[in-house]
């Protein structure tokens, strides 16, 4: 669906209804991964998903209300690890949508929904502060 937003350039307000009215709509636009194969499809939403766990059987994915447990295999190519935009490695196995960040501390990084913060490597904390001074 297209629609033109007119405004008058003069009117602050009218420009501050304007963008409320496109930050809204980018607000509703969401990513969805999906994977198949000849028994099942696996689609997840990369808006609602918090942060993943990669170990070499499984990744555990943590959403807002629930843990989905998936096979390495499927997990992989589903999020494409080191190309999926807005997720961050922290350490070898966590990888953090940086959407749902609380905060970086000295033992760690809290993200949404969690009560202890997940360490962040030496190496990858560097590189974590880099992306979030962008």
């Amino acid at each position: 669906m297209q629609e033109i937003i007119t405004y008058d350039s003069e009117d602050i307000a009218d420009l501050l209804r304007v963008l409320r009215i496109v930050l809204s709509q980018i607000n509703r636009v969401d990513i969805y991964r999906r994977t198949s194969d000849e028994y099942l499809t696996n689609i997840i939403s990369l808006k609602r998903l918090i942060r993943y766990e990669k170990s070499s059987r499984f990744y555990t994915l943590y959403f807002s209300k629930r843990v989905k447990v998936m096979d390495s295999r499927t997990a992989r190519k589903m999020l494409n690890n080191d190309n999926t935009p807005g997720f961050i490695s922290i350490n070898r196995r966590d990888v953090i949508n940086l959407n749902y960040l609380v905060s970086l501390e000295r033992e760690g990084l809290y993200v949404m929904g969690e009560d202890k913060p997940l360490v962040v490597s030496r190496s990858r904390r560097r590189e974590l502060e880099n992306s979030l001074n962008k």
